[in-house]
């Protein structure tokens, strides 16, 4: 009984309160108060205790690493961006083509245009698929601690843009690549501009009024339709609608293609991604779809749709997941597991900057004296 009493008040006690998570422009602040080496101790310490955590984020990352089989070092840089060459898609009408570069006031006009409506990604990925060539990518240093801390800070392990790019490398059977790399072409305006980075997909896509040279959309129409002889350069006014009409069909099947793929891959291991094409209000749904194949992208591949059953697939997706109470339930736990392994991501890259005093610091420490020989 006077154990029981002693014990009494440690039971009446208050809980410790537990302190809120800082907001993210506290632990950008924090980061920054590091040192480049310390900043690179943090990566190094970050990435061996993310891999370890036993979070679903993780286990994805993992299983389609596996499914590939190949270590990262292996993979190729991007592909060079090329335009149409006028002398061969507009010899009544050539126009050289310069380049104009992402630092210059004319590229950063037009990248407003087309990805005005773009929203921003909290993943920052230096990794991407293409599917005019059908290969993953690297485009970025993916070690480099910007990179790490950027990604760490959303909640995002190492590698799990790597493991989005795999997945939807597998997500595409290839049905639309030379339509897809037809439009991958870099754009030009008709004054010879080419746009570096942006390509006609982004142009398209933006569904902005745009500049649409002859050496363009006649090169889509040999490349996807092998049409020489209907347009010729220089393309007569009147013939202007019947041209246009035939690169935006070839257009719509490689986005629905695309954009599907891209969606779904985005949703493989995030629980709440960005969309870039509207595909938001079908995340749960994606998530469902993820469920119904065992997060396995062979098999979601399966039952993707061409271009002509992209809108009965959405429709018949929607109807069949919110009639089946049990779908929408995994869905939706699915969903907030990946959101816990982002909690828990982001509690470590916290712990560690708290663990290496970053929270503590005011102002920048200076760099320690380089010693001589």
């Amino acid at each position: 009984m006077i154990a029981a009493l002693l014990a009494l008040p440690a039971l009446l006690s208050p809980a410790p309160v537990q302190e809120p998570p800082p907001d993210d422009e506290a632990v950008r602040r924090a980061w920054e108060m590091l040192l480049p080496d310390e900043q690179a101790e943090a990566c190094q310490w970050f990435a061996a205790e993310a891999a370890h955590l036993g979070t679903y984020q993780n286990r994805l990352v993992n299983a389609v690493k596996a499914l590939v089989d190949r270590d990262p070092g292996t993979f190729p840089g991007p592909s060079e961006p090329a335009y149409f060459d006028p002398e061969k898609h507009s010899p009544g009408q050539v126009i050289r083509r310069k380049w104009v570069e992402p630092d210059d006031r004319t590229w950063k006009r037009q990248h407003e245009r087309f990805f005005k409506a773009v929203p921003e990604r909290r993943l920052v990925c230096a990794w991407r698929y293409e599917y005019g060539t059908r290969r993953v990518v690297r485009f970025a240093d993916d070690l480099a601690p910007e990179h790490v801390a950027a990604n760490a800070l959303q909640g995002f392990g190492p590698e799990l843009d790597f493991a989005e790019a795999l997945a939807e490398s597998l997500l595409d059977d290839g049905v639309q690549q030379v339509a897809l790399a037809a439009f991958e072409h870099t754009y030009t305006d008709r004054k010879g501009r080419a746009y570096r980075g942006i390509t006609l997909y982004d142009g398209w896509a933006s569904g902005t009024e745009m500049e649409m040279p002859d050496v363009d959309t006649l090169g889509v129409v040999h490349t996807v339709l092998d049409e020489w002889r209907r347009w010729v350069a220089p393309v007569p006014s009147s013939k202007h609608d019947s041209l246009y009409a035939a690169v935006g069909e070839a257009f719509v099947g490689a986005h629905r293609h695309r954009a599907l793929r891209a969606a779904l891959a985005r949703t493989y291991a995030i629980g709440e991604p960005v969309h870039r094409d509207a595909y938001g209000p079908h995340t749960d749904r994606f998530h469902a779809l993820w469920f119904e194949a065992g997060d396995d992208p062979r098999e979601l591949a399966k039952g993707l749709p061409g271009s002509d059953g992209w809108e009965d697939f959405l429709y018949e997706t929607t109807m069949r997941v919110e009639k089946d109470a049990g779908l929408v339930g995994a869905a939706r736990e699915r969903r907030e597991l990946l959101a816990e392994g982002e909690r828990r991501v982001r509690a470590l890259w916290v712990g560690i900057l708290r663990q290496m005093g970053a929270f503590d610091r005011r102002k920048r420490p200076s760099p320690p004296p380089e010693t001589g020989r």
